[in-house]
């Protein structure tokens, strides 16, 4: 079965005497020191403007050396000026796909704060891309501040589409505004008390980033039984938003 060193190895050699390809990082569980048998493969490589299609087709030709690519899906934008790629090769466990994001020189977000992303392990920077500085606490708390407002202004707006909902029997479509609104909410709420730069992750790497109380405390608000529960939940999510709010 093929592994992560090899396949790292094998792009960034690819990579690095590219003109194209300015800086090559790792992202995810290993910038926090949290590999395991399920971890993915998380690559960040910065490249010139308009080069991510050349970048695409040397990281491809490197992993072909490698094994054959037996899935792949994209180029997908989800975050502006970052251009995304999934790869799966034969041979290689279905857990340990290949994550390549391609961020423009310009691109807004380039998953490097130390704070978010951890301790990034770096394979090439050419220009020192890499190095950023500390994110500024006053700054983030001021945006935390104006976010938190935000959350709540929406719960009070939203609500009622669980409501009604509950209201007229309409159990699923309440339950799905519940999960959309209202338990999302609740979620952003608790990261902003604990788990501050990390504030808009939603539910992903809660059990990380949260003390184990609150993870317990939390968990009932995702398994549902009945709509008898999901009422009972929903008043119980409203009251602890708004005593996070009230405690802030």
């Amino acid at each position: 079965m093929k592994n992560r060193d090899e396949i790292l190895k094998g792009i960034a050699e690819r990579l690095e005497p590219m003109d194209e390809a300015r800086a090559m990082w790792e992202c995810g569980s290993v910038a926090f020191h949290r590999i395991d048998e399920w971890s993915d493969v998380d690559i960040v490589i910065e490249g010139q403007e308009g080069t991510s299609p050349v970048i695409f087709q040397a990281i491809e030709d490197a992993l072909t050396l490698i094994a054959p690519i037996e899935s792949a899906l994209g180029p997908s934008g989800g975050w502006p000026g970052v251009l995304q790629k999934v790869y799966r090769l034969e041979g290689m466990s279905p857990y340990h796909v290949i994550e390549v994001a391609i961020v423009a020189p310009d691109a807004p977000t380039k998953f490097l704060e130390r704070e978010i992303h951890g301790d990034i392990p770096v394979h090439f920077d050419k220009d020192g891309i890499t190095t950023v500085p500390p994110i500024e606490a006053r700054d983030w708390e001021k945006k935390l501040q104006a976010r938190a407002s935000e959350v709540v202004k929406k719960v009070d707006l939203y609500r009622i589409l669980v409501e009604k909902e509950l209201h007229r029997g309409n159990h699923m479509e309440a339950m799905a505004f519940y999960q959309g609104f209202i338990q999302k909410a609740l979620v952003e709420m608790i990261r902003i008390r604990y788990s501050p730069f990390r504030y808009n992750f939603q539910s992903r790497y809660l059990y990380y980033d949260l003390p184990q109380g609150v993870i317990d405390r939390l968990e009932p608000f995702f398994f549902i039984g009945s709509p008898e529960g999901l009422e009972r939940k929903f008043m119980e999510a409203l009251e602890w938003i708004q005593d996070l709010e009230d405690n802030s």
